[in-house]
């Protein structure tokens, strides 16, 4: 087996740009950690058997990034089976109706840059931590003003702890998460895609799940150049979490990097 870059984590992994991230991340050297919710266990397999078959390691953690004790075990399995975390990829989220945009697209985040920034600095300080904003969160959607308030949060999380670096105090519910960043080479920055052909948002604008992917991506092409927006595929999101999380990005920080198109 080749030599590798260490451990990455990518939340939200079973599908879409995490499938994609974590295959990416595997080319570029890393072990990967694939998580997500049990009944996502199947999908994940199918992630994992990939990865390997590339020649890294792969392991299956099942859970939700709501949950603080999951997402620290997430860490803490990591570092026992993989060694070092080096690259904490938050990418899980929801975009359906009535869900909790808030607790899984904000929260879930926040949960896994604290993590991440404790072990990494536990480690001597070199990490990646990244996580998915959206264009929402950067000009705001209007038929989903929770949903782009939470892709916002994650913005304004990564901005601030990307560029201070200094004794920040956060509510008491945390310690001083940016002294964990404080003289170190851990970056934090977000990417923020516009309109993917992925399957949440194919299910966004409810399109045929039975239709074949090329009909899939179609129709999604179809209906969203309605309202002027191209469609990406989730290998080009891949490509910039590939930078982000390099040793050459290393004099980004504090940053939300649009892939959208042109459509802003």
């Amino acid at each position: 087996m080749a030599s590798t870059k260490g451990a990455a984590i990518i939340t939200g992994a079973a599908q879409g740009l995490g499938k994609a991230i974590a295959l990416r991340l595997a080319r570029d050297g890393f072990n990967v950690v694939l998580y997500d919710l049990p009944c996502k266990s199947s999908e994940l397999k199918r992630v994992s058997d990939g990865i390997r078959a590339a020649g890294r390691q792969a392991i299956v953690v099942l859970g939700d990034v709501t949950d603080e004790v999951s997402i620290k075990g997430l860490v803490d399995k990591t570092v026992i089976e993989l060694g070092p975390l080096r690259v904490m990829v938050a990418n899980a989220g929801i975009i359906k109706p009535g869900t909790k945009f808030m607790d899984v697209n904000l929260l879930g985040v926040f949960l896994c840059y604290r993590e991440a920034a404790r072990q990494m600095s536990k480690q001597g300080g070199w990490g990646r931590i990244i996580g998915a904003s959206s264009i929402a969160g950067l000009t705001g959607v209007g038929s989903s003003p929770a949903y782009s308030a939470s892709k916002a949060g994650v913005a304004g999380l990564t901005r601030v702890l990307g560029t201070s670096k200094t004794s920040l105090p956060i509510h008491d519910y945390d310690t001083l998460l940016a002294t964990e960043l404080k003289g170190t080479d851990i970056t934090v920055n977000a990417y923020a895609p516009g309109a993917i052909n992925t399957p949440m948002a194919q299910a966004s604008v409810q399109i045929d799940e039975k239709l074949s992917e090329e009909d899939k991506l179609e129709k999604l092409s179809e209906r969203l150049d309605k309202i002027g927006l191209r469609v990406g595929d989730p290998d080009d999101v891949a490509g910039l979490v590939s930078y982000l999380a390099s040793e050459e990005s290393r004099f980004m920080t504090g940053q939300i990097l649009q892939i959208n198109g042109g459509s802003s």
